[in-house]
């Protein structure tokens, strides 16, 4: 079994009050041989906010993540994908601040 990463740039996204703001996370596909299975692709990150008041939730792919902690979204072995929607509200009218995704690796499992 072999495996393959593309490593993603961070990507913040600011809120202002009770409001959402969408973004996408993007990447290129690997290149992986012609001849192999593929097994499994993850998308793995972390997300933190970073709120002067309030706070915010924080979706990605449509599963709610908390505030500092690791995600994996998992796209199925058959997916080319090469991107996923981020959500970010803020929690109350007075929130304000930025949720920074970091740590974003795409990997594809192969053999």
């Amino acid at each position: 079994m072999a495996t393959l990463t593309t490593n993603i740039s961070n990507i913040s996204l600011t809120v202002n009050g009770n409001r959402t703001v969408n973004g996408t996370i993007s990447w290129s596909l690997p290149t992986i041989p012609t001849d192999s299975t593929v097994i499994a692709r993850t998308l793995t990150g972390t997300a933190q906010a970073s709120m002067k008041k309030g706070s915010a939730t924080i979706t990605v792919n449509r599963q709610t993540v908390s505030s500092g902690s690791n995600f994996t979204v998992d796209l199925g072995a058959s997916s080319t994908a090469t991107s996923i929607p981020i959500t970010v509200r803020g929690g109350n009218k007075n929130a304000s601040g930025t949720v920074t995704f970091s740590n974003l690796i795409y990997t594809v499992e192969y053999r």
